[in-house]
């Protein structure tokens, strides 16, 4: 579950903004104040991780309703110069091993069960070098456990060339790491009463730190790479931003880099993929050195050497394995839990598609999106379970004033066995829409309401986890349909086990006051029997506003009792009391 999103430099973003995500979250904001920019920042986070693209136009779950038009429309003020940064945080309940990696002498065998939320933070830039000019994925920093310190750091290379590695760094002194404590060469702290004692810090065990330092990028080789990239490690701001001399925390921590081969163009690997760490120093070469050496008359000293070395040779193979799984579970073990969130997301956008008639038939291997809405009727189509009813129900509760049908049509020329197993070339199902006037009619022969409101009851019945995205739900419906949605989107998060986050888009009035209604009325157990219950935690109300400085977003805080604690800008819907006065 994503648990909140940090945007800077994206669209009519300037300043960093913080979104924090409850189950149901719902954006507020006039017209043109940034709204629809964040939940086009997750559809472009999800392009990111998933393809390593940063130049998009299309999305995947965006299809043919949304143009991003690329990083130079997608930067703050189309201004290339500037890079957009993009962090996300949220929980991570699987495991974080995804390749089958033998842990038994793993060092950090409780990672798995410490590790219980992280956060990615990508900077995306447009870089030019004499082998790549574009926008790119140029640094990608991990953390776990809410904890602000970074514990893994992936830069681009200087060139870009073909074949040059990514370059990985690893705080050993982070909690989640460290285990011994290290007196800080040299450095002492005075007591109250004037004492000096040494002044010491947490780290991960020394022979980790001996070992993985053997398989390392030396410190020399990675200043001259930095300098020709024309600055420090990392750069920008905040713990361990300047890296450059291993010393950026002050503590004398080891915080060693390594190489890892790109498999992309972006600092993010691939989530799928597995890692390989290039070692510091050539382990062939001195395996083909061990070799020759077998081949000289036995002495003590050749035996001597013959031993060093391949101890040698041991210790770094096994340290880059090390790295390898440990980079692989806190780089890849989170994010592909972050990309399969995304990935089964529904975006639907603000215009949903009226179905043509044509549409309105089964047909197999059809590929349709949520985005404009027409991916709801194929599931009505295809139902052959509950999601029809369920629709029907809900469309009742609203007050929607139809009903849909499901209509079977047969090949006359069919027989009992084929049309007993709905034999595609011999059955074909269609939908329609009783409207209580005794007859059926097509979604394109009433109001467009119809069609704008299908789609948002079928993803919040359909969906049984993971990221919906809804833009003006309440589009071209009567209010007193907007009232009922607000209990629509409260039994889409509500369910039992649900980890879902539903992330709405809003003008409505009525769809917010019947979920301060819920909450109001389960506080004071007077929810209505079989009605939704609700809590003021499983809510996050964001008003987006736009300054000169850029967009601003500040949540609203709600208490138990169904009212704003902060408050509401320029008064609560306040359009009504003035045209009432």
């Amino acid at each position: 579950m994503l648990t909140s999103l940090e945007i800077e430099n994206f669209k009519g973003i300037n300043a960093r903004q913080r979104i924090d995500f409850a189950p149901l979250t719902l954006l507020f904001g006039a017209n043109s104040a940034g709204k629809s920019s964040i939940l086009q920042a997750l559809l472009y986070l999800h392009e990111l991780i998933e393809r390593g693209a940063a130049d998009v136009d299309r999305t995947e779950l965006g299809g043919s309703v949304l143009e991003l038009g690329g990083f130079a429309r997608l930067v703050h003020r189309h201004d290339t110069q500037r890079a957009i940064v993009l962090r996300a945080e949220f929980v991570t309940p699987g495991g974080l091993e995804r390749f089958g990696r033998d842990l038994t002498d793993f060092p950090f065998t409780d990672l798995d069960d410490e590790v219980e939320t992280a956060w990615v933070e990508l900077t995306i830039r447009f870089i030019t070098t004499a082998s790549f000019r574009g926008p790119i994925v140029d640094r990608a920093v991990f953390g776990v456990n809410g904890d602000s310190e970074p514990l893994v750091w992936l830069q681009v290379g200087a060139t870009l060339r073909e074949g040059e590695p990514l370059q990985a760094r690893v705080n050993l002194g982070h909690p989640v790491l460290a285990s011994e404590t290290r007196e800080l060469p040299g450095a002492m702290t005075i007591e109250a009463d004037g004492t000096q004692r040494p002044l010491s810090a947490k780290h991960a065990p020394s022979e980790i730190t001996e070992a993985w330092e053997q398989v390392a990028i030396r410190e020399k080789a990675l200043h001259r790479a930095l300098e020709g990239e024309g600055g420090g490690y990392g750069g920008g701001s905040g713990p361990g931003a300047v890296l450059d001399d291993g010393s950026g925390f002050g503590d004398g921590r080891s915080l060693p880099v390594f190489a890892l081969a790109r498999g992309r163009m972006s600092a993010l690997p691939a989530p799928g993929e597995p890692l390989r760490v290039v070692v510091a120093g050539d382990i062939e070469s001195d395996k083909e050195e061990l070799v020759s050496l077998g081949l000289r008359p036995p002495s003590e000293e050749t035996t001597q050497q013959i031993a060093a070395l391949k101890a040698s040779i041991d210790l770094r193979e096994r340290a880059a394995r090390e790295v390898r799984t440990f980079l692989e579970m806190v780089v890849l073990g989170t994010t592909s839990q972050l990309a399969s969130f995304l990935r089964d997301a529904q975006y639907i956008g603000p215009l949903r598609s009226i179905p043509p008639r044509g549409f309105l038939y089964e047909r197999a291997g059809r590929i349709t999106s949520w985005a404009d809405g027409l991916a709801a009727w194929d599931l009505l189509l295809a139902d052959r379970l509950t999601l029809l009813d369920r629709t029907n129900a809900w469309l009742g509760k609203l007050g929607a004033g139809c009903q849909v049908v499901v209509q079977q049509l047969f090949d006359g020329r069919a027989d009992a066995e084929e049309l007993s197993d709905g034999h595609v070339d011999k059955t074909v199902r269609r939908l329609l829409l009783d409207t209580g006037s005794g007859s059926f009619v097509l979604p394109s022969e009433v109001g467009a309401g119809i069609s704008q409101l299908i789609p948002v009851i079928v993803a919040a019945i359909e969906g049984r986890g993971g990221l919906t995205l809804v833009e003006q739900p309440e589009i071209h419906v009567h209010p007193a349909v907007q009232v009922g949605l607000g209990d629509l989107l409260i039994d889409a998060v509500g369910r039992d086990g649900s980890r879902r986050t539903v992330l709405v888009e809003t003008h409505s009035e009525h769809l917010i006051l019947r979920v301060l209604r819920r909450i109001r009325e389960t506080t004071a157990n007077e929810s209505p029997e079989g009605g939704p219950t609700f809590t003021d935690e499983k809510v996050s109300v964001l008003y987006v506003e736009n300054a000169p400085d850029g967009v601003r977003v500040r949540r609203l805080r709600v208490d138990e009792r169904g009212e704003f604690k902060d408050r509401w800008p320029k008064g609560f819907f306040a359009e009504r009391m003035e045209e009432l006065l």
